[in-house]
């Protein structure tokens, strides 16, 4: 990511202390590419905890933590941002247990969003980036998913508060983006695994789950049909995509931002098996239910940016389990 040596560098980060925004800020702080002398990090986040770290002795990046509500919020710490990363969003946590109403969840990712664009009528946005959702899209049967699609998530589906908010978040953003000249993008992100991805004991992602049942020494349970395809983009590249469509002057666009490495929920669990050498027995609850497919199209990405994956599955496993024994010990 390039700076401009004649000033400070200022971005803006909205969820700044979640799975990805801690990845995203450890990236900015650890980069040899930036003079952290020149640069400045505010995060707005309803949270408290700041978990990020600085490897880099001879950096010192400037971060700021707002606490605050990013709906209700009417004026920004700066009147100026090189860059807007709005990763805000209901947390893994929050989306699965019910808290909260689902009204009260969509709120908060799209009245997050409007009051944030709001905001920029009063403050200077250079280029502007939502983090949108791969739950967007409807499950496909037998194709992978590019960003033109027109199948998005059935309005009676169990998440659909979390996929409508997301998308309607993304029209208001290009909405907002024509109207006060900023340039804006979104990335619709699929399945992205690392390091304090959240695996508490009520998570619905299936990676977590065998992260934990290989750690636990227990059965992989597999509750949907087993040839159900999926795929794990792992959070280092997902960090370099983010710091390459930082880095260039397109605007307007969507991207997916996933892997195209598909595998079948049944091949996983052998997977983690074979890469961690375990034996845990694989269950089947389900074999009635219509396979599904959630894999990205990523070829705009590989044609606009010159962005791929470089880290396989199988590295991704290893890199995380490990990761999850340390935090335990």
């Amino acid at each position: 990511m390039m700076v401009n040596n004649k000033r400070k560098y200022k971005i803006l980060l909205t969820g700044g202390t979640g799975f990805i925004g801690n990845a995203i800020i450890n990236s900015i702080c650890q980069s040899s590419k930036i003079d952290a002398k020149e640069i400045d990090i505010d995060i707005i986040t309803r949270s408290n905890n700041k978990n990020y770290s600085n490897k880099n002795e001879k950096q010192v990046v400037n971060i700021n933590f707002f606490q605050s509500d990013i709906r209700i919020i009417n004026a920004l710490p700066s009147q100026h941002y090189d860059y807007v990363i709005h990763a805000a969003s209901p947390s893994s946590k929050e989306r699965f247990k019910k808290k909260n109403s689902n009204l009260d969840r969509y709120n908060t990712i799209y009245k997050g969003t409007e009051n944030l664009l709001k905001i920029s009528n009063n403050c200077k946005f250079s280029k502007f980036l939502f983090f949108s959702s791969a739950a967007i899209y409807d499950n496909q049967e037998d194709k992978i998913i590019a960003e033109d699609t027109n199948k998005y998530m059935n309005s009676d589906a169990n998440l659909s508060f979390y996929s409508e908010a997301k998308k309607a978040s993304e029209n208001i953003t290009l909405l907002y983006s024509e109207k006060n000249n900023f340039k804006a993008n979104i990335i619709r992100l699929f399945a992205i695994v690392g390091p304090n991805m959240y695996l508490a004991d009520d998570s619905k992602y299936i990676f977590a789950n065998f992260i934990k049942s290989t750690y636990e020494h227990k059965n992989y349970y597999i509750n949907t049909n087993p040839n159900s395809k999926r795929s794990f983009l792992d959070i280092d590249d997902c960090i370099r995509f983010i710091h390459t469509i930082m880095d260039t002057n397109i605007k307007n666009e969507i991207f997916n931002v996933g892997s195209d490495e598909e595998i079948t929920l049944t091949n996983l669990a052998s997977k983690f098996n074979k890469c961690l050498g375990a034996e845990n027995k694989i269950i089947i609850n389900s074999i009635n239910d219509k396979a599904t497919y959630l894999v990205p199209n990523i070829i705009k990405a590989k044609n606009l940016l010159g962005w791929i994956p470089k880290i396989n599955l199988n590295e991704s496993i290893i890199k995380i389990f490990q990761s999850y024994k340390d935090n335990l010990k």
